[in-house]
């Protein structure tokens, strides 16, 4: 369970709110929301980079899955609900900036970094690629790395 709460964590991508009113966190902010509200996602995560554990969010509408170290498992709708309405008490953003753009395949980024402080300690800098749309694509920090997309997505085939 600790394992799928990790993950969950890491597929939102969605930083608390930052000590000011800062534009650059916002725009983090409002993509790590608009992220759970679109109509279909699959995040593609590296949750540790040192020992390549990996795992898998898909939506699509209402129906969310799972994949962590046993296969795929269907979420139950509160847990996304949850997921999609989550304030992460404890958690706070600084130093949140624009660092640069790239283009994704077709789509055209702003990236964003920002530092994430977890009750006074810091856990370091992280960044996130924030398409036109509002999106995030792709997300990155010291040990994990992810991708997004919002097309073509299906439901896993074995999910429990």
């Amino acid at each position: 369970m600790k394992l799928t709460a990790l993950f969950c964590l890491a597929c939102v991508a969605l930083p608390a709110p930052a000590l000011a009113a800062d534009a650059a966190c916002q725009a983090i902010i409002d993509a790590g929301r608009a992220k759970l509200r679109a109509p279909m996602v699959h995040d593609i995560n590296v949750l540790d980079t040192q020992s390549g554990l990996t795992g898998e969010f898909i939506k699509i509408g209402n129906d969310a899955w799972l994949k962590a170290d046993r296969g795929w498992k269907k979420m139950p709708p509160a847990m996304l609900k949850t997921m999609q309405n989550a304030a992460l008490d404890g958690l706070t953003m600084k130093d949140c900036k624009q660092v640069g753009s790239e283009t994704l395949g077709a789509v055209s980024t702003r990236i964003y970094s920002w530092t994430t402080i977890v009750d006074g300690k810091s856990y370091g800098s992280a960044r996130v690629w924030i398409g036109g749309d509002g999106l995030p694509y792709k997300q990155t920090s010291a040990s994990t790395s992810g991708t997004t997309r919002y097309s073509g997505v299906t439901a896993p085939k074995a999910a429990k």
